[in-house]
């Protein structure tokens, strides 16, 4: 894993909020995107009511740190799985298949992928890119479809690559 997402997933855990729109709360899960994005899943606490609220993605550098530590222990992640960004991939379970467009790692240890479908001929597809276990994938293609992003150094280090829209994962 790079230095910079070690940098970025040690931030699992911690309490953020985001400089342009005040939304706050813990930083529950860190994505690394095929296209150069860092973003990370912000989830606030309940409501008056008692009712969770759902967390939001932010790009990394729209947050601001509000901890000095974490809410938890954060177990450790798997440091190969960004190694897989941009290989062809199937889910064993339900054969949907795509390239691996995102990495994502979560307060709790839990890490998957999102898969980006192809489209049909006619530039259409059935399916929206979908979250999935890192178990349940499995690789179909020997090189990726395209180079994986320098998260080390550059303009993607330096926070000057914006964000790709994308699903929370489940």
């Amino acid at each position: 894993m790079t230095n910079i997402s070690k940098e970025h997933i040690a931030k699992l855990g911690f309490k953020a909020k985001d400089i342009v729109t005040g939304f706050a709360g813990v930083i529950t899960l860190v994505s690394f995107d095929l296209y150069g994005c860092v973003q990370i899943v912000v989830t606030p606490g309940v409501d008056k009511d008692g009712k969770t609220i759902d967390g939001r993605w932010f790009d990394v550098t729209r947050l601001e740190m509000k901890s000095k530590k974490p809410v938890m222990v954060i177990p450790e992640v798997c440091s190969e799985a960004i190694n897989n960004l941009g290989f062809k991939a199937k889910d064993i379970v339900t054969e949907f298949s795509g390239v691996v467009s995102s990495v994502g790692f979560n307060m709790h240890g839990h890490e998957q992928f999102t898969l980006t479908p192809r489209v049909d001929g006619d530039g259409k597809s059935n399916n929206e890119s979908s979250w999935f276990d890192i178990p349940r994938l499995k690789l179909t293609s020997t090189k990726p479809v395209m180079g994986i992003p320098d998260f080390d150094k550059g303009y993607i280090a330096e926070g000057k690559k914006g964000p790709a829209e994308k699903t929370l994962p489940v």
